[in-house]
């Protein structure tokens, strides 16, 4: 994951790279391209623990009601985090 929340999936689904390389040719737009295979790549943003900033396993897309861990009010937390509560 290079920025908080922010993890990078290339669109070559034969191509398993997660590490972008900024393109900033198409009329100023960055655009991420795979370092591999020059594919455009796909950014995903995943929701952090609220408790301890941790990656968790769901996008911001995510539904809550299809989350576990998730606690209105404050919102998501990583498992170890829940299991402290």
């Amino acid at each position: 994951m290079n920025r908080k929340g922010l993890k990078y999936k290339c669109f070559n689904t034969k191509c398993d790279n997660t590490t972008p390389r900024p393109d900033d040719r198409l009329f100023g737009a960055v655009e991420y391209i795979c370092d591999k295979c020059k594919c455009s790549m796909e950014v995903i943003s995943v929701e952090l623990c609220t408790n301890c900033n941790k990656e968790t396993p769901y996008s911001i897309d995510t539904h809550i009601d299809q989350r576990q861990h998730y606690v209105e009010g404050s919102g998501q937390l990583c498992k170890e985090c829940w299991n402290e509560l």
